[in-house]
């Protein structure tokens, strides 16, 4: 089973009236402030599909298949640091990147270390998703920057 919300913490979610603006807005704020989600309803699910991650967060839901993936529960133990909280759940298990959601300021410094942890395991079903997403709606260059919005962590 594939959770099309993967994530909780930090999101702006995009206004239907004017698209572009807040698109533009949302994704300039959230590449400086990478903890912050980018919340698109219908266009989440079809970029998550069957076989994506949308990203990470403070939360972070991976499911059993994902998990089975990754080698299980102590393979992901041991690829990420005593901080980072591993939960099992039902379906699966939650990454817990602190005890409080944060958004981060890559201007101040701010780079979200265990965040950025957990992307590096998460980058492969990341990148599916990206390819799968539609693109943001920013104007000239959309495609490049929404692509870049997904690997925010990554870099």
């Amino acid at each position: 089973m594939r959770l099309a919300r993967t994530t909780a913490g930090f999101a702006f979610e995009c206004s239907r009236d004017d698209k572009e603006a807040s698109e533009t807005h949302a994704w300039k704020m959230s590449m400086r402030h990478p903890g912050i989600d980018i919340v698109r309803i219908p266009f989440d699910a079809k970029a998550v599909g069957g076989n994506g991650i949308q990203g990470v967060n403070w939360l972070t839901l991976l499911d059993t298949g994902t998990l089975e993936q990754l080698g299980g529960l102590k393979a992901l133990r041991s690829q990420l640091p005593a901080e980072v909280e591993l939960l099992e759940a039902r379906h699966g298990t939650l990454v817990k990147t602190g005890p409080a959601p944060m958004t981060g300021d890559v201007d101040h410094g701010e780079m979200l270390p265990l965040y950025r942890e957990v992307y590096r395991l998460l980058a492969p079903w990341i990148a599916i998703a990206a390819d799968q997403s539609m693109a943001l709606r920013l104007g000239g260059g959309a495609i490049p920057r929404t692509e870049a919005w997904y690997r925010r962590l990554g870099t």
